[in-house]
C-alpha cells in the first residue's frame, strides 16, 4: 500500500491526453474507488479525510506522493474534478505546487554539489509532480469555465436535493495559479541538461509546463489580467530561450492565432518580451515567415483577422523585427483577405514612423521610407473600401511625425482629394478628415505663421521671383560664361609644353597694389554674398510654390467637400462641416462658400437623432466661428464682437439663406446663446444717427433683429419706438430695404402659431396705432424704385398679421392710392392740352417764329409727355400690386376661416 510507484511519464500521458477517465487508479482509497461508481457520494469530509494525511506526509518530505495510495487518490480525486468541491481542488493544487517547490529547491542544492547518485529520484519525482500540476491546471481551467447553473425545475428522482452545485461556491484561483507559474520557473531555471539525458525526455518534462500555460492563455479572462499574463510570458521565455522549446511554441503560437482572436495583442507582446529582455529574436522571425507564407482559406475570417492584429501589434511593438521580414509580409498585399491587406497597410505606417525617428539611419533608410510610401500610395486603389478607407488612417498618423515629408505630403493630398469621390462614404469621410489633418499639421508654418491665404503666398512668390529677377545679371554683360567661352578656346598644345622661365628673369606678372587687393577682396566678398543671397532666394522661392500648390490641392478639394454637405450620410455632413471650419481657421478663401452652404443643414431632419445630431453640430460651428469671443476680450468688447459678426453674416447672402440663417438664429435664441447685451448691441448699430455708419450695418442690424425676434417677439415689442422713428421714418424713406425689414420685423411683435397655440390669443392693434399708420403711411410713398415693391408687400403682411380690422385699413389705403393714382393722371392729362394750346402763335405773319417755337416746346412737350407717362405706369403698377396682395391676403383669411370652420364642426 505504502510502496512506492514506478511512474512512466510517456504511458501516463498516453493514458491522460487520450481521456483523463482511463487513467488507471487501483491503489487509491477505497472509499473514492466507491464514490467513482457513485459521484454524487463524494462530499467535502469524506476529501479532507484522505487528503490531509497526504498533506502532512508531503510536507514532511515531498517524495512521499510517489506512494501509490497517495498518488492514486489524487489521480482519482483529480478525475472527479467535474463534482469536485472547488475548496477541495483548491487544496489539492496547493498540495502539488507546494511539494513541486520543495522539490526543486532540493534537487537544486544535489545539482549544485554535483551529486549524481540523486538525479535519477529527482528527475521521475519532478515528471510525477509535473504531470500532476499539468492535471491539477487543467482540472482548474475546466471548473473555472463551469456556467453557472440556471434555476429550473427540480431534479426528478431521489438524488440529494439539498447539495449545492460544485461551482455555487465563490473562488478565485488567479493567486495560486501565479504562485504555480513561479514555481514552474523555478524548475525550469535548474539544469536539466543534467537531470534528462535525452532531448525528447526534456521536451515531453517541459511540454507538461508550457501544455498548461497556452491552456491558461485560451481563456480570455486570465489574459486580460496583467499579473498573470506576465508569469505565462516568463514560462514560455524560460522554455524557449534555455530548453528548447522553439519549434514547439512556433507551432502552439500559430495555431492560437488562428483559433483564439484575444491572443493577437498578447502573442505579439510575448515575442517582444523574448526578443527584449531574453535576446531571442529567431522565434519571432520563423513566426512572421511562417505568416508570411500562409494561404488562409477564402471562406475563413477568423484567422485572417486574427493575424493582422497580431502582425499589428508587433509592429508597434518591435517594429525593427517586422522590417527584417517584410519582403514575405508584404505578399499578403496579394491575399483575398482584405484584413491581411489593411495590417500591411498598417506595419508600412508603423514602419515608418519608427524608421523617422532613429537617430542612427543606415545606408538603406530612404530606399525603405520611398518603398513603404509607394504602397500607401499604391493602395488609396485597392478594390475593398475598408484598405482604402486604412490607409488614410495610416496616413493621418504620420501627419502627426516631427518629421514632414513634404513631397510625400503634397501627393497624399492628391490622393485625399481624388478620394473625395469615392463611393463609399467611409472612405469620402476619411479622406476629409485627412485633408483636414494635413491642414492643421502642414509644414508651412516656419516663415509667415500658419495661415494658408492664396493671395499672401502668391504675393510673396512675385515678391521673391522679383528679387531673384533683380541680382541676375543682365544677358549682355560679359560674365563668366563668356569668359568660359575663351578659356575653351586657348591652343591645347600650349597647355602641353613645358613653361619656360628663365633663372635670371623677373616674374612678368604685375604685383597689385594695397588697394587693389582690396578691392579684389571686396568684390569676392560681394559675389559670395550674391550667390549665397541667391542660393537662400531659389530656397524661399521654392518653399513658396509647395505651400501655394498645396493650396491649390485645397481650393480644389473644397468644392467637393461643398458638395459633400449635401450627403444623405450624416457623418460624412458632419466631417464636411468640420473640414470649412478648419479652413476658415487657417484662412483659405474657400471656406466661406462652405460656412455659407453649411446653413441649409439646419433644415435637415432624421428619423433618429442624426438630424438633430447635424443641427447641434451646425450651432457648435457656428458659436466657434461667430460667436466665441477671444478669452481676453471684455463682456462689453465681446458683445461687439459678435453683434459685429452676426451682422456680417448678412452681407450679400441669398433669401434662401437668410431664411436659413433666421431658422439657426431662433434656434440659438431659444437655446439661450445669444445674450441682452448682444441683442442691444444690435439695437445701437440700427438705432445711431450718425452718418459713418453704413447702409449695410445698419440694415443687417434690422435683419438679425428680426430673425431673433422671430423665437422671442418680445426683442420686438421693446424697441417699436426706434423702429418707426428709423425704420418707418426719414433713414427708411431714403433706405427702402432698411423699411422692407423693419417691417418684417414689427410683424415679429405678434408670435407665431405655435406660441399662439401655446400661450393663447395675443390682443391685435386698432386701426389707429401708431404702428398700422406708419405701415399703411410707407404704401403712399412717390417712389420709382424696384425695392417699393418689396416694403409694399410686407407692409401689408405685417398689416394683416398686427391688426384687429386688416381689410377696413386696407380699404382706406386702396381708396386713397387710387385717388393719387388716377388725380396725378387727370392732372397731367390737363396740363398736356394748355400746354398745346398756350403753344400757338397769335398771328399768321409770325411763321418763322412759329417754326422755332414748334420746335422747342415738340421737344419739350416729348420729354414731360415721357415722365407724365413713366409716373402714370409707376403709379398705376404700385396700385395693382396693393391691390393684389390685399385679394391674396383676404383670400387665406377666409380659407383659414373655412378650415377653422370645418374642424369646429366635425369636432362637433
Amino acid at each position: 500500500m505504502n510502496e512506492r510507484i514506478d511512474f512512466d511519464l510517456n504511458e501516463a500521458l498516453k493514458f491522460y491526453l487520450s481521456d483523463p477517465a482511463s487513467v488507471p487508479t487501483p491503489e487509491a482509497d477505497s472509499q473514492l474507488l466507491d464514490c467513482e461508481l457513485d459521484p454524487d457520494s463524494l462530499n467535502l469530509p469524506l476529501i479532507d479525510e484522505i487528503l490531509n494525511p497526504i498533506v502532512d506526509s508531503v510536507a514532511e518530505d515531498p517524495s512521499n506522493l510517489a506512494r501509490n495510495s497517495f498518488f492514486d487518490s489524487l489521480q482519482l480525486l483529480l478525475k472527479l474534478t467535474p463534482v469536485l468541491p472547488p475548496k477541495a481542488l483548491s487544496k489539492i493544487l496547493d498540495l502539488v505546487v507546494s511539494g513541486l517547490a520543495s522539490l526543486a529547491d532540493i534537487a537544486h542544492n544535489d545539482l549544485e554539489a554535483d551529486e549524481p547518485e540523486a538525479l535519477s529520484e529527482h528527475k521521475d519525482l519532478l515528471e510525477l509532480y509535473a504531470f500532476l500540476l499539468q492535471w491539477a491546471l487543467s482540472s482548474v481551467e475546466a471548473k473555472v469555465a463551469e456556467k453557472p447553473p440556471t434555476t429550473g425545475p427540480g431534479r426528478r428522482g431521489g438524488g440529494k436535493a439539498g447539495r449545492k452545485p460544485a461551482r455555487d461556491e465563490s473562488w478565485d484561483s488567479s493567486a495560486q495559479i501565479q504562485i504555480a507559474m513561479e514555481v514552474m520557473c523555478k524548475v525550469l531555471k535548474l539544469k536539466l541538461s543534467k537531470l534528462f539525458v535525452t532531448t525528447s525526455d526534456r521536451d515531453t518534462f517541459v511540454n507538461l509546463f508550457t501544455r498548461s500555460i497556452y491552456l491558461i492563455l485560451e481563456s480570455e479572462q486570465r489574459v486580460k489580467s496583467m499579473s498573470i499574463r506576465m508569469h505565462a510570458f516568463k514560462v514560455l521565455c524560460i522554455a524557449v530561450k534555455h530548453h528548447g522549446h522553439a519549434f514547439g511554441a512556433q507551432t502552439s503560437i500559430v495555431q492560437s492565432l488562428t483559433y483564439f482572436e484575444h491572443l493577437s495583442d498578447p502573442m505579439a507582446e510575448f515575442l517582444h518580451i523574448l526578443a527584449e529582455q531574453y535576446d531571442y529574436p529567431q522565434l519571432a522571425d520563423e513566426i512572421l515567415r511562417e505568416v508570411g507564407n500562409k494561404e488562409f482559406n477564402p471562406n475563413d475570417t477568423k484567422g485572417p483577422r486574427s493575424v493582422s492584429a497580431f502582425i499589428v501589434k508587433l509592429s508597434e511593438l518591435a517594429p525593427r523585427l517586422v522590417i527584417k521580414q517584410m519582403t514575405l509580409l508584404a505578399k499578403q498585399l496579394d491575399s483575398e483577405a482584405y484584413t491581411l491587406r489593411c495590417a500591411v497597410i498598417e506595419v508600412c505606417g508603423n514602419l515608418i514612423s519608427d524608421l523617422s525617428k532613429q537617430e542612427e539611419r543606415s545606408e538603406n533608410f530612404q530606399t525603405q521610407i520611398n518603398s513603404f510610401f509607394d504602397v500607401l500610395e499604391e493602395r488609396f486603389l485597392d478594390m475593398n473600401p475598408y484598405c482604402r478607407c486604412r490607409v488614410i488612417q495610416v496616413y493621418m498618423k504620420i501627419c502627426d511625425l516631427d518629421q514632414k515629408f513634404p513631397k510625400r505630403r503634397q501627393t497624399a493630398a492628391k490622393l485625399a482629394a481624388r478620394s473625395l469621390e469615392d463611393k463609399s462614404s467611409n472612405v469620402r469621410r476619411n479622406a476629409i478628415k485627412l485633408l483636414g489633418k494635413l491642414v492643421s499639421t502642414h509644414p508651412f508654418s516656419v516663415m509667415h505663421g500658419g495661415q494658408l491665404s492664396y493671395k499672401d503666398w502668391d504675393a510673396r512668390l512675385q515678391a521673391v521671383e522679383e528679387e531673384l529677377n533683380a541680382l541676375k545679371p543682365p544677358p549682355e554683360t560679359p560674365g563668366l560664361a563668356e569668359m568660359g567661352i575663351e578659356s575653351a578656346q586657348i591652343d591645347s598644345e600650349l597647355l602641353d609644353d613645358a613653361t619656360q622661365v628663365p633663372d635670371d628673369s623677373p616674374s612678368k606678372a604685375p604685383k597689385m597694389t594695397e588697394e587693389e587687393k582690396a578691392a579684389a577682396v571686396q568684390k569676392a566678398a560681394e559675389e559670395a554674398a550674391t550667390s549665397e543671397m541667391l542660393a537662400r532666394l531659389q530656397l524661399t522661392r521654392k518653399y513658396y510654390l509647395e505651400a501655394i500648390q498645396f493650396i491649390e490641392v485645397l481650393h480644389s478639394a473644397s468644392e467637393t467637400v461643398l458638395q459633400l454637405l449635401s450627403s444623405r450620410n450624416k457623418s460624412e455632413v458632419i466631417e464636411a462641416m468640420d473640414f470649412f471650419v478648419m479652413l476658415d481657421a487657417y484662412k483659405v478663401e474657400t471656406s466661406r462658400a462652405g460656412i455659407r452652404r453649411m446653413l441649409r443643414l439646419i433644415w435637415m431632419k432624421g428619423n433618429s437623432d442624426e438630424g438633430k445630431g447635424v443641427q447641434n453640430h451646425l450651432i457648435d460651428c457656428y458659436k466657434g466661428l461667430f460667436f466665441d469671443a477671444p478669452d481676453a476680450f471684455s463682456p462689453n468688447d465681446t458683445a461687439n464682437y459678435i453683434a459685429r459678426n452676426m451682422i456680417s453674416l448678412t452681407f450679400g447672402a441669398t433669401p434662401a439663406e437668410l431664411t436659413s440663417l433666421e431658422q439657426l438664429l431662433s434656434t440659438m435664441v431659444k437655446a439661450g446663446h445669444i445674450s441682452e447685451l448682444v441683442i442691444g448691441k444690435l439695437w445701437q448699430v440700427y438705432g445711431v444717427q450718425k452718418k459713418e455708419i453704413s447702409r449695410t450695418q445698419r440694415r443687417g442690424a434690422i435683419i438679425v433683429l428680426g430673425m431673433l425676434a422671430l423665437a422671442d417677439p418680445e426683442i420686438a415689442v421693446k424697441e417699436i419706438e426706434i423702429m418707426l422713428r428709423i425704420g418707418l421714418g426719414s433713414l427708411g424713406r431714403a433706405d427702402l430695404v432698411l423699411a422692407k425689414y423693419t417691417c418684417i420685423a414689427l410683424k415679429r411683435i405678434k408670435p407665431g402659431r405655435q406660441a399662439i397655440a401655446k400661450d393663447g390669443a395675443h390682443p391685435k392693434l386698432a386701426n389707429d396705432h401708431p404702428v398700422l399708420i406708419k405701415l399703411a403711411a410707407m404704401m403712399e410713398i412717390v417712389s420709382d424704385s424696384k425695392e417699393w415693391y418689396g416694403v409694399a408687400e410686407q407692409a401689408i403682411s405685417a398689416i394683416y398679421t398686427l391688426a384687429k380690422h386688416p381689410d377696413v385699413l386696407c380699404s382706406d389705403i386702396l381708396r386713397r392710392k387710387t385717388r393719387a393714382v388716377f388725380r396725378a393722371n387727370n392732372n397731367a392729362h390737363q396740363r398736356a392740352m394748355m400746354d398745346s394750346e398756350g403753344d400757338r402763335p397769335s398771328s399768321a405773319s409770325s411763321a418763322s417764329a412759329e417754326t422755332a417755337v414748334t420746335a422747342a416746346t415738340t421737344l419739350a412737350a416729348e420729354d414731360n409727355n415721357a415722365a407724365r407717362q413713366k409716373a402714370s405706369v409707376i403709379g398705376l403698377s404700385q396700385l395693382l400690386i396693393i391691390v393684389g396682395h390685399i385679394a391674396i391676403k383676404q383670400i387665406e383669411g377666409r380659407a383659414r376661416k373655412g378650415e377653422g370652420g370645418q374642424s369646429s364642426s366635425g369636432e362637433r
